[in-house]
């Protein structure tokens, strides 16, 4: 509903059905976070599209979220998932930090966050898959 408000296009990319034994719901949240912020990057900007890409690597499950909106400033790379951080008038700074948290304590994966201003971001969540 809020990309459609904003007229950003959500396009997903499955390649590979992966099993975890992750809780669906950790795995909602971090989805539905990274959309979310990647929709708020991506609302003023001319190229409204916002790329989710589910696969499997070797032994990990990943997820990507790519944006093509304004980029975290590179001040601000490393503090956007502190709790409390945010560079919105109006957020909480939950979202980023719910997304480390569940991606590296929860699950024991790694999150990685590349961004160029008026570029976009790309983040990458690397989470082991439990056989």
């Amino acid at each position: 509903h809020k990309a459609m408000q904003h007229g950003v296009q959500i396009q997903f990319m499955e390649f590979d059905q992966v099993y975890s034994r992750a809780h669906p719901l950790y795995i909602y949240q971090i989805v539905v976070n990274l959309i979310s912020n990647a929709i708020d990057a991506s609302s003023e900007c001319a190229t409204k599209k916002v790329i989710v890409l589910l696969k499997k690597e070797k032994s990990s499950f990943v997820i990507e979220c790519k944006d093509f909106g304004t980029g975290i400033p590179l001040k601000h790379v490393r503090e956007i998932c502190k709790m409390g951080f945010t560079t919105k008038c109006s957020g909480s700074g939950f979202g980023l930090y719910s997304v480390k948290h569940i991606v590296t304590q929860r699950l024991y994966g790694e999150l990685k966050i590349h961004s160029e201003p008026d570029e976009g971001s790309l983040f990458s969540c690397r989470l082991p898959i439990r056989k």
